[in-house]
């Protein structure tokens, strides 16, 4: 239910969200395309067979954002290349001032990189920033497009559900989200 499940429910809330302001007016800038892949455990197959036969879609991107486990705990956790680094940072100055209750592990401006756990500043080695292992790869390491992948997880790793017949819809609602 965590993986890829929690991802397509905010992929839809994300589709509902952007519906209610296209009704009320606005109107993105650039093109926005919301998917969702199949394959990712067998090879990256869906997200790589579609940008491979798309190349020339791929060409004028400018952002990939990658959320196949949304939910799995608490804890936000990012990865990204060195470019978004600012974008995102401002996306929290955003957060800080519309809410009162930012995020529950950090402070505001702390950012933690889920390959290491490390937290993300100006001295963060920005080679061990983002990686592969998702459907970010194909866009990132073929295509060269900037790329953030994000997720609120257990604080202590992955949870020990993952992948497995017990990552199911009532652990999700039991533990999920439970520090």
């Amino acid at each position: 239910a965590a993986d890829p499940n929690s991802g397509t429910a905010s992929l839809l809330e994300v589709a509902r969200g952007l519906g209610v302001l296209l009704k009320g007016g606005w109107r993105p800038r650039r093109s926005i395309y919301l998917m969702s892949w199949s394959g990712e455990e067998y090879g990256l197959l869906g997200s790589t067979g579609w940008a491979e036969l798309n190349s020339d879609e791929i060409q004028r991107a400018v952002a990939y954002l990658n959320v196949d486990t949304a939910v799995s705990g608490d804890y936000l956790s990012v990865s990204l290349t060195p470019s978004l680094s600012t974008l995102w940072k401002s996306v929290l100055d955003d957060l800080q001032q519309s809410t009162t209750r930012i995020l529950r592990n950090a402070p505001h401006g702390q950012i933690r990189d889920t390959n290491t756990d490390w937290i993300l500043n100006k001295q963060f080695p920005h080679e061990k920033i983002l990686g592969s292992g998702s459907d970010y790869t194909v866009f990132l390491d073929h295509f060269g497009i900037a790329s953030l992948d994000f997720a609120f997880r257990k604080q202590a790793g992955t949870y020990g559900q993952y992948h497995s017949i017990y990552d199911s819809f009532s652990w999700v609602d039991a533990f999920g989200g439970k520090a």
